[in-house]
């Protein structure tokens, strides 16, 4: 009896671990051979720079491994070979915020608990839920556009009466 518990609590242990196995390998998508994807906060224009065999820092400063980019630790002084971690205090990260304005935070603001990026990209880690709120910041934005284009163009519209009055105005301190 005592054999057969054991292979029996061996036999769940072995599913337990299996499904905590899957269970990580679900929740961390953005990870690849244990690195996080390397174009994570990188804008769209610059993805080639971090596609070669190794990487060079935008600064020029020195060239390491591909493998080292995005793996929490800064190994370039302006921060290029980490825009997906927080790693850098001078790093750069690019929200895409599909719906609203791009926009680049600091690396810093990576995984700290808050939604800077309005699409929660930012926020991968799992420490903050981000709901993607870029349609309705997107459509309050141009709201206000439109609000203060209106207003311009009513402005506009007196220039006319304003200048008339420059006219009057002059011609009765000239006469």
């Amino acid at each position: 009896r005592k054999g057969m518990l054991r292979r029996v609590d061996r036999g769940c242990r072995g599913w337990w671990s299996g499904l905590i196995v899957a269970g990580m390998l679900l929740s961390a998508p953005m990870f690849v051979n244990g690195a996080l994807e390397r174009t994570k906060g990188v804008h769209p224009s610059e993805h080639s720079l971090y596609t070669a065999d190794s990487f060079q820092c935008k600064d020029g400063s020195r060239t390491i491994s591909l493998s080292r980019v995005n793996d929490d630790y800064c190994d370039c002084d302006d921060g290029s070979d980490e825009p997906g971690t927080s790693a850098c205090p001078n790093g750069k990260f690019w929200c895409e915020n599909k719906g609203h304005e791009s926009k680049h935070i600091f690396s810093s603001r990576v995984n700290d608990g808050f939604c800077d990026c309005c699409d929660g990209s930012d926020e991968f880690s799992g420490v903050a839920t981000c709901s993607n709120r870029c349609a309705e910041e997107g459509e309050e934005r141009r709201k206000h556009l439109i609000e203060q284009i209106e207003l311009h163009e009513q402005g506009l519209l007196k220039v006319p009466d304003y200048v008339d009055a420059a006219e009057r105005y002059r011609t009765n301190v000239d006469a």
